[in-house]
């Protein structure tokens, strides 16, 4: 049965109100070109600017002060080094300090200084939804831009949706895996297609079977709470098809993780709540046509009628698929439903997912990997990213390993028998479920959906302002 009604993690979210502020294109935000007078008032300073004549504050990165009560000045040190992952922590560390101050009465934030950094637009856009992930839904804020800087209306609509969106992915990727089961997460989905009109087909375990999705069942046999697939998004020809992994806690299965290994895996759908929550908020900006989401939801436990290492089973689109390793679920589950995706033959399919720690040891925890068959999608998904703010960086399809993970025509398995290499096997085993003619690429989350420890440390929405900017700008170059 779905039951989206329930409330989850330390914060007590409620999941409800966590669909009404992704959906609800209102917010308290608005643009002028003069600041009100007197009112409330925040200033970016660099070092040397006139707000700090003395030089006392300083002006540098992430510096706080309030010289007198109606005027906090933020330090945003040397605009030229601003970046937009930089700007969006600056707005982050601003919403913090001023959560819960609607008291105040509408608040002018003057972000002109960011009109010489570069592009000045994507730091105002990514300083504006760090603001918004952090603040009270009943602050207001009248922003205040340089005339001659391109940022409309339409773009602040935007850039609020990104902070709601990346909001409300952490928000999911921080509930406990027994308040976010896979049936719980499905219902949601069927929440928010119901507030923004979106078409949206839940398949349940029944409906599973009669399909012949053979992977996501398998790798779900393990646990009480039964698996389901989730499309949500434009039944039109797609532009872009997103395709999260939604593994909503993740033990290793029969091939069981360590107890410390296995205290965060609650985060291990988080590529599914970034795809989830990117077509959310391009809907909710009227951006709808052309974009969709696929993602399995699964648990994976070492229950009675676990899949076991060596099985065999049959995906969606006839391939057998060998699994060495139940720990190496997240691409089984994936394969049915780019298998899936790839049916409509969209111009592309873009898979994120927090699949392997090889990307970790390679990149480090806060960084993702990108790895692109398609050498133009690639390139365009990192430029996105870099604009978006999120950090990421390029790993080699290495066509030279596939070897590793196609046995024969129809055979594939999970494992690659080999211990190097292992970021770039999986998005090569990913590959094989994409049609060749459909451009793919494939963003390996590794530790950046994380910050901190796996009791007190929460997500941090990874990869939604990227999927959300690349969305819009492929659907526009489609309709």
């Amino acid at each position: 049965m779905i039951n989206p009604a329930v409330h989850a993690g330390f914060g007590e979210l409620d999941l409800d109100e966590a669909v009404a502020r992704l959906t609800s294109p209102k917010h308290g935000f608005r643009l002028v070109l003069e600041a009100a007078d007197p009112c409330p008032r925040v200033a970016l300073v660099s070092p040397g600017l006139p707000e700090d004549p003395w030089g006392i504050f300083g002006g540098h990165f992430g510096q706080l002060s309030t010289p007198s009560p109606d005027l906090l000045l933020v330090g945003i040190g040397a605009v030229t080094e601003l970046t937009a992952e930089s700007a969006r922590s600056l707005g982050r560390l601003l919403g913090a300090r001023l959560e819960n101050r609607s008291r105040l009465g509408e608040i002018t934030i003057d972000l002109r200084p960011l009109s010489d950094g570069t592009p000045p637009a994507a730091l105002v856009a990514a300083f504006l939804s760090g603001l918004r992930r952090s603040t009270d839904l009943t602050c207001r804020f009248a922003i205040l831009i340089d005339p001659a800087m391109v940022f409309d209306e339409s773009e602040l609509d935007r850039s609020i949706a990104t902070g709601d969106a990346q909001w409300f992915s952490a928000s999911l990727t921080d509930t406990p895996s027994n308040l976010l089961t896979p049936s719980v997460m499905a219902g949601l989905s069927l929440k928010i297609a119901f507030a923004l009109r979106l078409p949206c087909v839940v398949r349940n375990e029944d409906r599973l079977i009669a399909e012949e999705f053979g992977a996501i069942l398998a790798i779900g046999e393990g646990s009480v709470n039964r698996p389901y697939l989730v499309e949500i998004g434009s039944r039109e020809p797609a532009a872009v098809v997103f395709v999260g992994k939604g593994v909503t806690f993740d033990s290793g299965g029969l091939s069981l993780k360590g107890p410390s290994d296995m205290q965060g895996m609650r985060y291990d759908m988080a590529g599914a709540a970034a795809a989830l929550a990117a077509v959310a908020a391009l809907a909710r900006c009227g951006i709808s046509d052309g974009v969709r989401a696929v993602f399995p939801l699964v648990e994976n436990l070492p229950g009675p009628g676990a899949v076991k290492p060596g099985d065999v089973v049959r995906a969606y689109d006839g391939t057998r698929i060998q699994i060495m390793d139940a720990d190496f679920e997240g691409r089984v589950v994936l394969s049915d439903a780019l298998a899936l995706a790839g049916e409509s033959q969209p111009r592309a399919i873009v898979s994120v997912a927090t699949l392997t720690h090889q990307a970790t040891v390679a990149l480090g925890a806060e960084v993702a990997a990108v790895l692109s068959r398609d050498a133009v999608l690639g390139q365009r998904l990192l430029a996105v990213a870099l604009r978006a703010g999120d950090p990421m960086w390029p790993l080699p399809w290495g066509e030279r390993y596939r070897s590793q993970v196609r046995l024969s025509p129809t055979t594939v398995r999970n494992h690659p028998m080999a211990d190097q290499g292992r970021a770039i096997t999986a998005a090569l085993f990913l590959g094989e479920f994409v049609p060749g003619d459909v451009s793919f690429a494939h963003i390996d989350l590794g530790g950046s959906v994380w910050a901190g420890d796996a009791s007190t440390g929460s997500a941090t929405g990874a990869a939604v302002a990227t999927l959300i900017e690349l969305g819009r700008e492929l659907a526009a170059e489609l309709y």
